[in-house]
């Protein structure tokens, strides 16, 4: 190292990071041996007068000015002015830094164009851009307020592996030459912009380490061509269509990460996905069964909230999953208890099973919901556990209190009974506690620790409930409860049992191992969502299961409204019914199977039901709670059921593809709907939209 500047110039690296600096450095236009130049973390101010040809090839500055004459860096190869507090438009000097291979200018509030032919700036990103870094392997733009469309010459940068412009405000069409063209791309972030339209053409054939796509318009399918990738997130899009089998098979490392959540994607999962750590799909239009074949066991995080999802308790491809850190599967339709294999999962973090319809006691030494053989301690990692908006019944496990790592403990809109145990105060980080709206009764436990922050809302739609934080003071009644109310079953005695073949209750005693005498006719009932699969090859024992059980649902509910259902069809068999003349608010006629009260998701696929010209199902005309029709493949005719829209203003999904509706194709007019997605092709309509 030298003492003077001004006379010996053997330095290569010069490292001021967080040296307090407030002044500029002049001395520095001496180091023309200089290759690395690292000045961030100061308060320099001014100008750095670099002059004559240098030779360095790194330089990392957090300053509050321009550089001047960097145009003399010829060998610069890395520029990294990230959070620096330069606004308006890129300096004009990078566009002469003919050997940059890495540039850095996020966290910035830059706008404008990267400055070719005498830096003629115009906000956007010249036409020509490829011919200023055509040697530029990383360029990271992010967090600035660049606008307007990508130029198409992007793609002649052949040497680019990583382009990261997330956070500005790009609009357009990704031009097909980045994708296709750009070979070496690794890395492509284009998150938090504005580009629309098919990002997966059909010339597509692009794999990438990581492409994140969120937040932008994009629509379209994912392409069924293989592709690879580790890291994939395409959330908050407008892209659709089913998740192609490929998807996983060719995944780099097991620390894989795929977010689908907030499109409109449909369908079943395929087998391949649990080659990924985390796995997002929420807010889509996924139905059925979780495929037997889905190998969950390297999956840390399984989030599947609010889709169409359904199954008799937990699949076992989830209590399979001993890695699982979080399980959410909020906002579904799973019914049934929670088995006691859930013990497995003793690595679980987050459990959010709320808005599904699982049913059921907490017996006195189990901890979560009816029949669950589970030991507190096998949970005692558990962070958030959320079992709102179920039919769970009997008290809250005392032994709750052992769950010593809860932070958040939800169990609102049940029918919890009984008081909240007192040694719940144990629980010392816990934020949020949540019981409202359900038939707990007695004294609210201390105002002690954490329970101290919680307020009266916490504890809402239980009126037999007493003590501070509430209004009501207990009596001696009241701290001294009786013991829990019993729920009477004299409904069931009413209800006929299910009607199946032998073959179908061989079938589902070996697969469910449940009797059919102990099945609840109840549960039966309430079930709101239908799924038949009618023809061609039944791919799997579970969907010959769903299958089974479903059909044996219907003859269930049929069986308790058999009587009234003769009579209304005694009586309307002197006069033709509203459906018989098509009318669209009409009635069922009682020829058919009497209708589920309330059901709110159908689907039917492959079923010849043309009896006897196709009309669509006759018991519909009496659903108005529908949120899920979809009919596929199953022959139907005549005109376009508008009346399923005027009925049913809660409708989110009408799928009627691939049958053979003919006519005028027409939607309610002058009618608020909540419809994500419509599909009424491979049909015989005409009309406009």
């Amino acid at each position: 190292m030298c003492h003077s500047t001004r006379s010996c110039i053997c330095t290569t690296s010069f490292n001021l990071t967080n040296a307090s600096l407030f002044t500029n450095v002049v001395e520095l236009v001496n180091l023309r041996n200089l290759e690395v130049l690292i000045l961030r973390g100061n308060h320099l101010d001014g100008s750095l007068p670099f002059k004559g040809n240098h030779s360095i090839i790194y330089f990392n500055c957090k300053i509050n000015f321009h550089v001047t004459d960097m145009a003399n860096f010829s060998s610069l190869e890395i520029l990294d002015l990230t959070g620096n507090d330069f606004t308006g438009s890129i300096p004009p000097y990078i566009g002469a830094l003919s050997s940059l291979k890495a540039i850095s200018l996020s966290e910035m509030e830059l706008n404008g164009t990267l400055p070719v032919q005498g830096n003629h700036l115009d906000g956007q990103l010249q036409e020509n851009i490829s011919k200023v870094i055509t040697n530029l392997e990383y360029l990271n733009l992010s967090q600035n307020n660049f606008e307007g469309n990508l130029p198409s010459s992007i793609g002649d940068i052949s040497n680019l592996q990583r382009l990261d412009l997330t956070f500005n405000n790009f609009s357009g069409q990704v031009p097909l030459e980045l994708v296709t063209n750009c070979t070496s791309l690794i890395i492509l972030r284009l998150s938090n912009n504005n580009f629309h339209g098919e990002f997966f053409s059909k010339h597509f054939n692009q794999s990438f380490f990581s492409l994140e796509l969120k937040d932008n318009h994009f629509a379209g399918t994912i392409p069924k061509a293989p592709l690879s990738f580790c890291i994939l997130d395409i959330s908050n899009n407008h892209m659709s269509g089913i998740i192609p089998l490929w998807m996983g098979n060719d995944i780099v490392t097991l620390s894989g990460i795929i977010d689908l959540s907030n499109n409109f994607f449909e369908g079943q999962l395929p087998c391949e996905l649990g080659s990924f750590e985390m796995i997002h799909l929420s807010h889509n239009l996924l139905l059925g069964l979780l495929p037997s074949c889905l190998n969950l066991q390297n999956v840390k995080h399984l989030i599947e909230r609010r889709n169409y999802l359904t199954g008799i308790s937990l699949p076992k491809v989830v209590l399979n999953s001993l890695s699982l850190l979080t399980l959410d599967i909020r906002d579904n339709r799973f019914f049934g208890s929670i088995p006691k294999e859930i013990d497995r999962l003793s690595n679980l973090r987050v459990l959010l099973l709320s808005g599904n319809h699982f049913s059921g006691m907490i017996p006195k030494k189990l901890q979560l919901i009816g029949g669950i053989s589970l030991e507190l301690r096998q949970l005692s990692s558990i962070h958030s556990l959320n079992l709102s908006y179920n039919q769970l019944t009997d008290p809250i496990p005392k032994t709750f209190s052992n769950l010593t790592q809860l932070e958040s403990l939800d169990l609102s809109y049940n029918n919890l009974s009984g008081e909240i145990p007192s040694t719940l105060i144990a629980l010392n980080i816990l934020e949020v506690f949540n019981v409202i709206h359900n038939n707990l009764s007695g004294k609210v436990p201390d105002c002690k620790a954490q329970f101290g922050t919680f307020d009266k809302k916490c504890y809402g739609g239980n009126p037999f409930l007493c003590g501070p934080p509430l209004e009501k003071r207990c009596t001696m009644l009241d701290e001294s409860p009786s013991s829990p109310r019993q729920y009477s079953n004299a409904s069931d005695e009413k209800c006929v049992r299910p009607h199946i073949t032998n073959e179908q209750e061989a079938f589902i005693r070996r697969e469910t191992k449940i009797p059919l005498d102990k099945w609840r006719c109840q549960d039966l009932i309430t079930l709101d969502a239908l799924h038949l699969y009618c023809g061609g090859p039944v791919p799997t024992p579970v969907a010959q299961m769903e299958v089974a059980m479903l059909r044996a649902q219907v003859k269930a509910a049929t069986a308790c409204k058999k009587e009234e259902a003769k009579r209304k069809e005694g009586a309307s068999s002197s006069a033709p019914t509203a459906a018989d003349k098509g009318e669209p608010k009409g009635k069922a006629d009682g020829k058919d199977d009497c209708p589920l009260e309330k059901l709110k998701v159908l689907v039917m696929s492959h079923c010849n039901i043309n009896k006897p010209i196709g009309n669509i199902l006759k018991f519909l005309y009496d659903q108005h709670d529908l949120e899920v029709v979809a009919i596929t493949h199953s022959r139907l005719n005549g005109s376009f059921p508008i009346w399923l829209l005027e009925n049913n203003t809660r409708l989110q999904v009408l799928n009627l593809r691939s049958n053979s509706f003919t006519g005028q194709f027409q939607l309610p007019a002058d009618q608020y709907m909540d419809l994500r997605w419509l599909d009424v092709s491979d049909n015989q309509l005409h009309g406009e939209l």
